[in-house]
């Protein structure tokens, strides 16, 4: 069923009402994408990873994605076994991904400079829908990377307490902070040196260069716009205005690169020298891995900016269409007469392998089901230790890195999980907070960094606390207890 519905039956909501649904994250997809993505999640995807599993329910309301506890942890636990049976699993995970990366990207260069309006419609019909495919084809391994690392969170805690049974649970944490610093560099990371090079000189030629080279960090995976050569020249001037901070920042990460490759060199068991430069990569694809859909996007704007003139609507309004429409909005098997506006507030569903799609509503209804009431009157949020200490502060919600300049010094940042991105909030911040997160993830990394406490895997914290909170992050306990809620106006 392709069609966005503005009811929703009885018997659809009684079984989302029957599942054990939480909020994994919060990622501002659209739905164009979300349609893309959840049509290969089945059992035949995830046979590329040679493993046995399956998301056969998950939902996207308005960018918020939610799936099942009882799914979530049937496909950790097969994670978990498979690596404890085959040694060499970890490597070839990582080979295969990016590999069907690399495709991806392939793909997209070799369309990127075709001649698309002497097409006819159907012809850009077949070449978008090729494409979407070949996206889709990424979506198993977008999902399998959230139930590997918690997999992994806990091979790694094991592995190290077998290997030096003597350390404490301090060397155990300063042992994944130095492995965390990988020798590839993000691409936000190459950026940054560049610039550095570039304010040495200020030749304009460079800069020039510079702002065709990531014109695509206008984009987050399908939203946005490529930076104009004035846009990205604002984005320089604001990096280059901090330009101490960022040679420190620079000059500190290539310092911690560099000895976590001695640390690595030193070990002299094979076994965990390898497992341990095994980490490194899964780190980096882990954070990589939603630039490659960014990538691709940019790389195939000018087909879509064709689609977009044929059928006659903004790229605003065409993010909210699903792909099926489109393929016969193209073929004009259809015309499209509803009102655009009501697709901004929808959910997209994949219930037991079948997916739907809700607006209005019915989309207010399944909200209602997925995001209870009842979390207004916890009073406590329990998850994991990121890194120990207990302090108190007021919490500051940051859904993405353009929330950063709300913060105040001091405050408790809270956050369905934080990526490179997110790195000038931990100089202000006394605490994190997440949603989701392992000894692994980034919140924690950068918690033992710059030591202060943080809790990661609450699930709920992005619920349930509100700007302005005072609360008091307990990490030894990998508790949260909220002090005191701010009174709204």
């Amino acid at each position: 069923m392709y069609k966005f519905q503005q009811t929703v039956s009885d018997e659809v909501l009684s079984k989302i009402k029957s599942k054990d649904w939480y909020r994994h994250g919060i990622y501002l997809h659209v739905p164009l994408f979300v349609s893309v993505s959840y049509k290969a999640l089945n059992k035949f995807d995830f046979k590329r990873e040679e493993v046995e599993m399956e998301v056969s329910n998950i939902i996207d309301f308005n960018g918020q994605a939610f799936i099942t506890q009882s799914e979530h942890d049937r496909n950790r636990i097969t994670f978990e076994r498979k690596i404890a049976e085959d040694e060499n699993y970890l490597e070839r995970y990582i080979s295969l991904y990016e590999e069907d990366n690399r495709a991806l990207l392939e793909y997209a260069d070799s369309i990127s400079g075709r001649d698309f309006k002497n097409l006819s419609s159907n012809e850009l019909a077949d070449i978008l829908k090729d494409f979407c495919q070949r996206t889709a084809s990424l979506s198993h391994w977008l999902w399998s990377m959230e139930f590997l690392n918690p997999a992994i969170d806990r091979l790694t805690f094991e592995k190290l307490k077998k290997w030096w049974p003597n350390w404490n649970v301090q060397q155990i944490n300063d042992c994944i902070f130095s492995i965390s610093h990988f020798p590839k560099k993000l691409p936000f990371q190459e950026e940054q040196e560049e610039l550095m090079e570039y304010a040495k000189y200020e030749n304009p030629d460079v800069l020039k260069r510079l702002a065709k080279k990531y014109e695509w960090f206008g984009l987050y995976v399908w939203v946005g716009k490529p930076l104009t050569l004035e846009g990205y020249t604002e984005r320089a001037n604001r990096i280059l205005a901090n330009k101490g901070r960022v040679e420190k920042e620079v000059s500190e990460r290539n310092r911690e690169i560099e000895k976590a490759q001695k640390f690595i060199d030193s070990i002299d068991i094979p076994e965990a020298k390898r497992f341990l430069k095994t980490i490194q990569e899964l780190i980096y694809l882990k954070t990589y891995r939603l630039d490659i859909y960014t990538l691709s996007w940019w790389k195939v704007l000018p087909l879509i900016d064709e689609i977009l003139k044929r059928l006659k609507i903004s790229q605003s309004d065409y993010l909210y269409l699903n792909v099926d429409e489109i393929d016969l909005l193209l073929r004009k098997e259809e015309v499209f007469n509803e009102d655009i506006n009501l697709r901004k507030n929808t959910a997209v569903v994949r219930l037991d392998n079948e997916v739907m799609y809700f607006l209005g509503q019915a989309a207010e209804k399944i909200r209602d089901i997925l995001l209870p009431n009842k979390v207004d009157s916890l009073k406590e949020l329990k998850g994991k230790t990121g890194y120990k200490g207990i302090v108190r502060g007021k919490v500051k919600i940051l859904f993405t890195a353009k929330d950063i300049p709300k913060l105040e010094k001091g405050d408790i940042l809270v956050a369905n999980l934080t990526d490179p991105t997110f790195n000038p909030a931990f100089e202000k911040i006394s605490g994190v907070i997440t949603d989701e997160g392992g000894i692994l993830c980034h919140s924690a990394i950068m918690a033992r960094e710059f030591k202060i406490p943080c809790v990661v895997g609450t699930k709920i914290a992005t619920q349930v606390l509100k700007d302005g909170d005072l609360v008091e992050v307990d990490a030894d306990n990998g508790v949260v207890r909220i002090l005191k809620k701010k009174i709204e106006n």
